[in-house]
C-alpha cells in the first residue's frame, strides 16, 4: 500500500464512502479534461508558456527556488517551473492526475537545468509542512468548492509552509 501525504501510518486513514466517491468522480473528470479535451487547443503549449512565466515574474523567482503547485491537474505549469530550475512539489487530489503526471515525467526529457519535480496526492485541506516553501501558486479552477471555514483554513495552511 502506497503511503499518500495525507495519512499517517500506513492504513490508518480513515475516509467516509462519499470521500471516496467524490475522489474517483474528480479523478475522471479531471482526468479527461486535463490530459485530453485540453490538448486539443492548438495554442494549450503557449498558453502554458505564458502562465509558467506569469508565476514566475508574480514570485519573483530569479534563483533557485522551492515552490508548490497547489492543485497541480496534469502538472504543465510545475513542469514548466522545474525546466526553468526551481524545485517544486505538485499536489492534487486527483490520484489519477498524479498517476498521469508521474508517467509523463519519466517519458519527458528532463533539460540538464532543471530543478526537482515531485508529484503527490494531497487534498490541499490537509496541513503543509511548516514553512517549507518559497511560494506557492494555486491555478485554474483549484480553489473555492469548499465552505468559508475550509476556505479560510485552507489558504492559512498554504501560507504557513511559506518561507516569508
Amino acid at each position: 500500500m502506497t503511503k499518500r501525504l495525507d495519512e499517517g501510518p500506513a492504513g490508518s486513514a480513515v475516509e467516509s464512502s462519499a470521500t471516496k466517491v467524490i475522489h474517483k468522480a474528480w479523478g475522471f473528470w479531471a482526468h479527461l479534461f486535463l490530459t485530453v479535451l485540453r490538448r486539443l487547443d492548438p495554442n494549450i503549449d503557449q498558453y502554458d508558456d505564458k502562465l509558467a512565466a506569469f508565476c514566475k515574474n508574480r514570485l519573483a523567482l530569479t534563483e533557485k527556488k522551492r515552490i508548490v503547485d497547489v492543485g497541480c491537474g496534469a502538472g504543465d505549469v510545475a513542469r514548466r517551473l522545474s525546466k526553468m530550475g526551481h524545485d517544486v512539489v505538485a499536489i492534487d487530489i486527483s490520484q489519477e492526475l498524479i498517476d498521469y503526471c508521474k508517467r509523463y515525467q519519466g517519458s519527458a526529457t528532463r533539460e540538464a537545468s532543471s530543478g526537482d519535480l515531485l508529484f503527490h496526492f494531497k487534498d490541499m485541506r490537509k496541513p503543509f509542512a511548516q514553512e517549507e516553501f518559497d511560494g506557492a501558486i494555486c491555478l485554474g479552477v483549484t480553489f473555492g468548492y469548499f465552505s468559508e471555514d475550509e476556505n479560510l483554513a485552507t489558504l492559512k495552511a498554504m501560507a504557513q509552509a511559506l518561507k516569508v
